[in-house]
């Protein structure tokens, strides 16, 4: 790890990586860093990795987010409809999110931070920094087909894991000194059998996921991985099993979290 030169504090910068419902182990890494008194000054996060890093960036202690968690439901953030770009309508989402954050604009935040986007028309990132908190939240965690676009400006945004799963780059970008990345599809294990439409995108979407954001999430300062091989993408009622793994991975990490500072 290359020591920043001069007396100022470095600024580090946390890099919080999309996986669904796999997203409340970030709550457990937030948990870990609190603990060990790491100072994080950047935000930039990835579909529900830019869930957890909104509310913290707003404010919200970890144990904070995690009573948001253990009272969310699918319901809450999505409900059928007629399929046309996608099988939920987000309408629930962004209010839930917006609730959340109390209309909060990014200037309104108490840290820096990034939501990352895919563009669909110009077919590149963006990444998100002005305007709506909520919106952007939202357009970052539009998985393509499950939820539907979101227009912005100019743009049509879906969930960033296509171009940048583990926002690294956006996070130095923003002027992150180190960066802590969190990769929530670093472990994965073989299964018996895979049911149903959902289960084949929901299989498929984890091992494009593993392997494309694997060179990416490398280039993090210090690496998180949350042993969560076999563990779902949809359930967001283990919301124990999920923080206890993010703060173990975290934990393994102690000694080059500590050099950070």
């Amino acid at each position: 790890m290359a020591r920043k030169k001069g007396n100022s504090k470095p600024k580090i910068g946390l890099a919080l990586g999309g996986g669904i419902a796999r997203g409340l182990a970030h709550i457990g890494v937030l948990q870990a860093l609190a603990e060990l008194d790491i100072d994080v000054a950047i935000v930039a996060g990835t579909s529900s990795g830019s869930i957890v890093g909104a509310l913290f960036a707003a404010g919200y202690p970890p144990e904070g987010i995690e009573q948001v968690a253990r009272g969310t439901t699918w319901r809450d953030l999505g409900h059928l409809v007629v399929p046309r770009r996608s099988l939920l309508g987000a309408d629930r989402l962004e209010k839930r999110l917006d609730t959340l954050l109390r209309g909060r604009v990014f200037s309104d935040l108490r840290l820096p931070f990034a939501a990352v986007c895919t563009d669909l028309l110009r077919a590149e990132k963006a990444v998100l920094s002005s305007g709506a908190v909520s919106l952007a939240v939202r357009a970052s965690c539009s998985m393509p087909g499950i939820f539907p676009p979101v227009e912005w400006e100019d743009r049509l945004l879906v969930d960033g894991g296509t171009v940048e799963n583990v926002p690294v780059q956006t996070a130095r970008d923003m002027g992150a000194d180190y960066v802590i990345g969190v990769d929530l599809y670093g472990d994965i294990a073989a299964v018996q059998q895979v049911e149903g439409i959902m289960g084949v995108l929901m299989r498929s979407f984890e091992i494009t996921q593993r392997y494309r954001c694997l060179a990416e999430f490398q280039t993090a300062d210090v690496c998180i991985e949350p042993r969560l091989a076999g563990e779902s993408l949809i359930d967001l009622s283990r919301v124990d099993l999920y923080v206890k793994a993010g703060y173990e991975a975290a934990m393994e990490q102690r000694e080059e979290l500590l050099q950070l500072k």
